[in-house]
């Protein structure tokens, strides 16, 4: 059952949001990311393949609505290198985020980061940012476009806590929260992003 946090966050999320639809945002690219892909509610070609991967992991961290959504993040970011950080591989647990990058042509300046935060410790979560902090300032320095995606940013209270310090800290442009993971998108470096956006 969810604890009474989890709620609260998740109705604050559903109700309060700003720039819901898109509406107000004035960057292309954003406009697109928030309509094609996070408000998306058509179904994409693979969505059978990644449930059957999911039902097939029994005790798969993510929902399907979640596992969808972030092979639609990758789909629309296409980045030429992606990681990902989980505490133990697992071949099926990340066939959702492989699926995503053999499916389109890479960006060669992009570059996505994938954190499951329910995999790590409390005490291993601050190791965790460092090392988070010193890839986003490696990519910056290479020139690339980086989206950092958080899975479970609000499971526990380590972990919302290294979600805030996050948020502040990491000086991201552009952070979405869509409750069951977390968007940090530095794309500064490309001319179709023009814009400050807080989606939370």
């Amino acid at each position: 059952m969810k604890s009474w946090y989890q709620l609260r966050m998740y109705w604050k999320h559903l109700f309060l949001t700003r720039h819901r639809g898109g509406h107000g945002v004035h960057s292309p690219l954003l406009f697109e990311l928030i309509t094609r892909v996070i408000e998306e509610k058509c179904a994409y070609y693979c969505y059978e393949d990644i449930e059957a991967n999911l039902s097939a992991d029994g005790k798969s961290s993510l929902s399907m609505p979640a596992a969808q959504l972030l092979f639609r993040l990758l789909n629309f970011w296409q980045p030429a290198q992606c990681q990902t950080w989980f505490s133990a591989p697992d071949a099926r647990r990340d066939a959702y985020v492989q699926q995503a990058l053999t499916a389109f042509r890479a960006q060669a300046s992009r570059r996505a980061l994938v954190v499951d935060l329910s995999a790590y410790s409390a005490e291993a979560l601050p190791r965790l940012y460092d090392k988070l902090a010193s890839a986003l300032q490696e990519a910056r320095t290479k020139n690339q476009a980086s989206m950092l995606i958080l899975l479970h940013p609000h499971s526990r209270s380590s972990q919302r806590q290294f979600w805030r310090r996050a948020k502040q800290d990491l000086q991201c442009p552009v952070v979405l929260d869509c409750y069951d993971l977390a968007i940090l998108l530095d794309a500064s470096t490309l001319s179709e992003f023009s814009s400050k956006l807080r989606f939370c």
